[in-house]
């Protein structure tokens, strides 16, 4: 009843944490949930032990009469008979001599996994404070851009110019000051989801480095980080395992040699529930290492696509047919338009690609199309006109300077040309 009412209580503690934010170490999360609750299955079972629990190992030159009593003393667990000439020293040593290990992984494993939820633990609380104050939430851009997918057509330009006004002011993902210093004369300028994406994928990396780092601390066999890689090698070419990962443990038993006489009789045992442990080990390491691989190049991805990753915004605003990827004059304007977006939106924008393509390229162009708008006339003019038009390489020209005073004729021709370019007339 306490061991349940131990399982119940973690696992609902677990449960709240995960419930309440989704943060960082999601998944090594639920792992450490399953080993937690593993391990205090192994704990409560180990205060109630008894020697059904145990399995035994005879040597085989010991009597028949013996070797039935040590049956019948281990209840009916497995037994396993042991060459009289084995070379294994996990079963005997230099001289001959039974060589006897006393280990209990159920209790180390209890401490794997509370040692692993603690870490959990304290990553959340440094991402926790990573946003403290801070109004960001990548969750709900992407719950307004949900809505904005599923909505009708005329509303989804409407919802596409709100989102992108949001991203772009600024207020919510760049300036975030922290709300505990944020005073009229203090302020901790805060930066914005790039840098907490970023943040938050270091952290998985932390968060399943540690875990690594604590099982091999707890499970240490002189054979480097890596040893149930050579447990699995061992395993397929039939070698003996017991000096990889020894499972055995010091028993004694009482032997029934004659009627109401009994003696102790020493042997080694092996115990189900390291056994059992020994596996939980093994594919809480593999799993570690699979997705601190991915984590690890997940936040290698994400720093080096921070230096390239306007080719993105490029690449979806030629998706639109109004816009011609092989004249001269867009290609300077979207060169110019990329300068002046900034890292939070294409971050968002990358999330909108890959939920709907469409989307991106709708919010894209209405960027696109609200910079053009600020231009001077010549180039938004000049821009919406035909391709077939355009004769010559783009010119955005504020000033003229004509060699001339009577040059009247130049003069009308720059005029008409360039509206808006201010005309000076010199003599040389």
């Amino acid at each position: 009843m306490i061991g349940l009412l131990y399982v119940g209580a973690i696992s609902l503690l677990l449960y709240k944490l995960r419930v309440i934010e989704d943060l960082v170490g999601n998944i090594s999360s639920i792992v450490t949930s399953i080993l937690m609750f593993f391990a205090a299955v192994c704990f409560y079972g180990s205060i109630n032990s008894n020697e059904s629990r145990f399995d035994c190992i005879v040597p085989k030159y010991f009597p028949t009469h013996v070797e039935y009593n040590v049956r019948s003393s281990c209840y009916h667990s497995t037994l396993y008979i042991i060459p009289e000439h084995s070379t294994s020293r996990s079963i005997y040593n230099e001289r001959g001599v039974l060589n006897f290990k006393s280990i209990n992984y159920y209790s180390d494993l209890l401490m794997l996994a509370c040692v692993g939820a603690f870490l959990c633990l304290i990553l959340r609380a440094l991402w926790k404070l990573a946003l403290c104050g801070s109004p960001v939430k990548l969750e709900s851009y992407l719950k307004e851009l949900e809505k904005v997918v599923a909505s009708p057509l005329d509303q989804r330009k409407k919802g596409i110019a709100q989102l992108c006004d949001r991203v772009m002011d600024g207020t919510e993902t760049r300036q975030l000051p922290i709300s505990f210093l944020r005073s009229s004369v203090f302020s901790v300028p805060r930066p914005g989801i790039v840098f907490h994406d970023i943040l938050k994928k270091t952290l998985y990396v932390c968060n399943f480095a540690a875990q690594l780092l604590v099982s091999y601390a707890v499970f240490d066999h002189g054979l480097g980080p890596a040893w149930p890689v050579k447990y699995l090698s061992n395993l397929v070419n039939g070698v003996d395992n017991n000096e990889v990962f020894p499972t055995t443990a010091f028993c004694e038993y009482n032997i029934f040699s004659l009627p109401n006489m009994r003696s102790r009789r020493v042997l080694q045992c092996e115990l189900p529930l390291n056994r059992l442990a020994k596996h939980a080990l093994i594919l809480h390491w593999f799993w570690m290492s699979f997705f601190g691989a991915i984590a690890v190049f997940d936040l290698l991805g994400a720093i080096v696509s921070r230096f390239n990753n306007k080719r993105l915004l490029e690449n979806i605003l030629y998706l639109n047919k109004a816009m011609d990827r092989d004249d001269q004059i867009t290609k300077i304007l979207v060169n110019r338009f990329k300068k002046t977006i900034p890292q939070e939106f294409i971050f968002v924008l990358n999330y909108m690609n890959n939920t709907n393509i469409l989307v991106a390229r709708e919010s894209a162009y209405y960027l696109y199309e609200k910079w053009l708008a600020t231009q001077s006339d010549d180039e938004r003019m000049y821009h919406m006109a035909p391709a077939s038009q355009h004769h010559h390489q783009p010119i955005t020209l504020k000033s003229v300077h004509i060699v001339g005073m009577n040059n009247m004729r130049m003069q009308q021709q720059v005029q008409s040309r360039f509206p808006t370019a201010t005309i000076t007339l010199r003599s040389k």
